[in-house]
């Protein structure tokens, strides 16, 4: 009986060994399998290809079936950034009598033109088909003896241009069906009007107006232009050469600005605005996107093996399409020229829907088809704005009101819709170098200031043709308790003001000789964060008298922001972050931001005090919860940020607005990620 005992304790023990190797092991492989995906799931994202985002998302959820943690949360919050697109089933008719045989779409994207063939080896008609179903809606008769090779709508849809493989182009009226003109070599349609422009048998750039007949010459040598273009308002002409690009005021044909440029043949593309254009460079097998008013280019995009065939904008003008012989099909972003997005797509079509959500393109040498564009509900840039040469990178971001952002920099002040991402005003800043801008406490005045510059009050909302009133000399750093003092430094002389009620009359001194970089007041008024350049980098101060209280010792350039109710200070710099209890200044949280060549890491807390946004990277922010620090998300944009300037929090806390260089706005939407993370299940504690 002992025996046996001591027989079946030896088996329960070696069953019981046997069973937690084999759970470890479970474990084991379930953490490896986790790790995989996770690992896929990124390489998708990183890839720029359909399905970045659709498929890492996929990849995501089978890992989440595993464990839901910290890099999860993070890999999912980048993927849901991304933009994605899919090709819907359905196939429109067309019929092609070349690989080069192109379709155009109308600007309402309610209808297309394509070729139509006909009996025999005669060349076919050009059909206009319903874009929803494919039906032949209209017929046109082909007149010439070549067959056509490319349609263009104008963008009333009045006009439609077919262009045959024997170089001459038919004009067509619409919905009429009439052939208006027969001409050879470039031709342009007036975006809304029944006229176009024509390359004449002499070498001159004529307009023919479709109502009348009458012809006009347009001054200036065009004998060798490879195309003619209108601007989307027709008061500028667009002429590409071989060897360069001109800009012409419609009006008279004078020459605005020229530009060396070896043009390739594919017509260019214009953002809806008419801000910037796009042309395809035909030595360097690139794209040019150019500032429209000054001819400068903005960025270029490189991927494409051959020039590509055609060029289209995003209706919200921050991205734009690119299609070429190489089968590939790209979406670039407008500021940086670095491609987003890719797959593959023969060069037939390329036009977007009205409102960004559809593209049509070729999936297949004889497959048109509508791709569904899957914009990100999370994180979405501003529309590029054009800057003026000369620009620098030092500018920041506010919010004015619940409505409203401002930024600046060393010739602009700039006011933006925050909730449609749209330049409402811009206004000239004459003294340039850094600069503020801020409502007054009325909320009815916008005060401006630079380095070493001017304070002046603008009208709310501004009139950038007003040049505003100057109130003194100096460089506002932020408005005090209640907003009504304001704090102006004087770098020449060392000297921090306080402006009561901004009334420069009443001014008092509150600290002399000391090299200041920043100040930050106390919601409550009572400290002063003072950042300076140099000793310990940080000190704070009374609020009423500036006096000296503490060294805060940071160690390192810091930026810092305290919380709504004065209790916390928060600090960044370039290896860390911390949050300092107000009155004894200890230490209550801290963790790492490796920023490496960054000076500091911009730090921010929401409006209500339950989060903190600090950067933990070159492009990378975190938010973290008040009290417990803990992360709650890891935002990566999706395109390199450049060097981010500022954050700022919307008013009511819901979003997290990021400035970046090349005057680039980004915006994350915290309230959709947390709908969607919770959707999913991947949603922190």
């Amino acid at each position: 009986t002992l025996l046996a005992g001591a027989f079946l304790w030896k088996t329960n023990r070696d069953l019981a060994g046997a069973l937690r190797q084999s759970r470890a092991a479970e474990k084991a492989e379930r953490a490896a399998l986790h790790d995989s995906l996770l690992a896929q799931a990124r390489a998708q994202r990183r890839s720029g290809r359909q399905g970045q985002r659709l498929e890492s998302l996929a990849l995501l959820a089978r890992a989440a079936q595993l464990r839901v943690d910290a890099a999860l949360r993070a890999e999912a919050c980048a993927a849901l950034a991304l933009p994605d697109a899919t090709w819907g089933e359905a196939t429109l008719p067309f019929a092609v009598r070349s690989y080069l045989s192109a379709i155009g779409f109308s600007a309402d994207f309610s209808r297309y033109a394509c070729a139509a063939p006909r009996a025999g080896s005669a060349p076919g008609d050009s059909v206009i088909r319903a874009a929803d179903d494919g039906r032949i809606l209209q017929r046109l008769d082909n007149p010439a003896a070549s067959a056509v090779e490319d349609h263009d709508f104008n963008a009333a849809g009045t006009l439609l241009r077919a262009t045959h493989a024997d170089g001459s182009v038919c004009v067509w009226r619409l919905p009429n069906g009439e052939l208006a003109a027969t001409v050879r070599g470039p031709v342009a349609l007036h975006p809304r009007e029944d006229s176009f422009l024509f390359l004449g048998a002499e070498g001159t750039l004529r307009q023919r107006d479709l109502k009348n007949g009458a012809e006009q010459t347009v001054p200036g040598a065009a004998a060798d232009a490879l195309w003619v273009s209108f601007a989307p308002d027709a008061a500028t002409l667009l002429l590409g050469f071989a060897d360069r690009l001109e800009s012409r005021r419609g009006a008279d044909g004078t020459l605005a600005w020229s530009a060396p440029l070896a043009c390739a043949e594919t017509p260019p593309a214009w953002e809806s605005r008419g801000a910037f254009l796009a042309v395809a460079e035909r030595t360097r097998r690139e794209i040019v996107i150019l500032d429209a008013t000054s001819g400068r280019p903005v960025s270029r995009a490189s991927g494409h093996a051959l020039p590509p065939s055609r060029l289209a904008f995003h209706p919200a003008g921050e991205l734009l399409a690119s299609v070429g012989p190489d089968r590939t099909l790209r979406w670039w972003n407008v500021r940086s020229g670095e491609c987003v997005w890719q797959a593959s797509a023969a060069p037939r079509v390329l036009a977007w829907s009205p409102d960004g959500a559809r593209l049509a393109a070729a999936s297949g040498v004889l497959e048109l088809r509508i791709l569904a564009v899957q914009a990100s509900a999370v994180f979405r840039e501003f529309p590029a704005v054009p800057r003026p040469a000369g620009k620098t990178e030092g500018s920041l971001v506010s919010t004015l009101g619940r409505s409203h952002l401002v930024t600046t920099d060393d010739t602009s002040v700039r006011v933006w819709d925050a909730k449609a991402g749209r330049l409402l005003h811009e206004l000239a800043r004459p003294d340039g170098g850094e600069s503020t801008a801020f409502l007054n406490a009325e909320r009815n005045a916008l005060v401006t200031s630079a380095w070493r510059g001017n304070v002046v009050q603008h009208s709310w909302p501004p009139d950038p043709s007003a040049a505003g009133a100057t109130l003194g000399t100096g460089y506002v750093f932020s408005p005090g308790a209640t907003s009504r003092e304001w704090l102006v430094y004087r770098p020449d002389a060392q000297e921090l003001l306080a402006w009561p009620e901004g009334d420069p009359r009443r001014a008092r001194v509150l600290r002399t000789g000391v090299p200041i970089s920043d100040v930050r007041p106390s919601p409550d008024g009572r400290w002063l964060a003072l950042l300076t350049q140099r000793g310990t980098f940080a000190e704070i101060a009374d609020g009423p008298t500036g006096a000296f209280v503490s060294d805060l010792a940071l160690g390192a350039h810091a930026r810092v922001d305290w919380s709504p109710d004065s209790r916390f200070l928060l600090t960044g710099t370039n290896a860390r972050c911390r949050v300092l209890r107000s009155g004894d200044w200890t230490t209550v949280a801290e963790w790492p931001a490796p920023l490496g060549g960054e000076p500091y890491a911009r730090v921010e807390w929401s409006p209500s005090g339950e989060r903190v946004a600090t950067q933990s990277g070159a492009a990378t922010i975190e938010i973290r919860r008040a009290g417990s620090w803990q992360v709650e998300a890891a935002l990566e944009a999706p395109a390199a940020f450049g060097a981010i300037h500022d954050l700022a929090f919307s008013a009511d806390g819901a979003r997290v607005f990021v400035f970046a260089g090349a005057h680039r706005m980004f915006e994350w939407n915290l309230a959709a990620l947390q709908v969607e993370s919770q959707r999913r299940g991947w949603a922190g504690d």
